[in-house]
């Protein structure tokens, strides 16, 4: 997920690729498809829940935003 995130803040990736990754990533965790580290879903839960509306401009994330979002991943 920072790769990802990490990917977009240097211009790699733009916004709807994002959350078109973090939509797919969440429902494939809430239909079991995928798995995380144990004590570490509640944070990718949170954070793909935020990502995946990084394509709308009411929700998307500044510069600063994701750079905080990827320090609270490094944390889990």
């Amino acid at each position: 997920m920072i790769a990802q995130i990490e990917a977009c803040l240097a211009g790699q990736l733009d916004d709807a690729a994002l959350a078109a990754w973090a939509f797919d990533r969440f429902y494939a965790t809430e239909l079991g498809k995928e798995h995380y580290e144990s004590g570490a879903e509640p944070a990718i839960a949170d954070a793909l829940d935020v990502l995946m509306f990084d394509d709308d401009p009411g929700f998307r994330l500044d510069v600063e935003e994701l750079r905080a979002l990827v320090a609270q991943l490094g944390k889990v």
